[in-house]
C-alpha cells in the first residue's frame, strides 16, 4: 500500500511541475509580425497581440521604453510606433521587445526595418 501512495504523490507532483513548465505565456504577438519585416516608414505603426487581459506590456524599441499598453477585456494588446524615417542603410536594423507584468515573460523582434 505504501508504493502507491509513493507512486501517487510522484506522479501528481510530476504532473504539476510539467503543467508549470508548458504553461502559456501571459501574451503573444499577432503572427502577423516577425523577424526581418518591414514596417511603412514616415507613418504611426501599430503591432499588436493577444494576451491575458489586464496584462500590462512594456515595449523596448532600440533601447527606449515606450509606454507600457494593458491586455483589454477581449484579449488584445496593441503598441503604437511613432513614425520612423526609412533605413536607407542596408545594414540598419531594429529592435522591438515586449515583457509581460504577469510573469516577466518577453518576446522579441529582431532585424525589423523601416521603408
Amino acid at each position: 500500500m505504501l508504493n502507491v501512495k509513493y507512486l501517487t504523490v510522484t506522479l501528481f507532483t510530476y504532473l504539476c511541475s510539467c503543467i508549470t513548465v508548458f504553461a502559456a505565456p501571459s501574451f503573444n504577438l499577432s503572427r502577423t509580425f516577425g523577424d526581418d519585416m518591414v514596417l511603412q516608414a514616415e507613418t504611426t505603426n501599430i503591432i499588436w497581440g493577444f494576451g491575458v487581459p489586464n496584462t500590462k506590456i512594456t515595449t523596448n524599441f532600440d533601447g527606449t521604453t515606450l509606454p507600457s499598453v494593458t491586455v483589454d477585456n477581449n484579449g488584445i494588446w496593441r503598441q503604437s510606433i511613432d513614425p520612423q524615417l526609412p533605413d536607407f542603410n542596408p545594414k540598419a536594423s531594429h529592435t522591438f521587445q515586449f515583457t509581460s507584468s504577469v510573469d516577466g515573460s518577453t518576446l522579441s523582434l529582431n532585424f525589423v526595418k523601416f521603408g
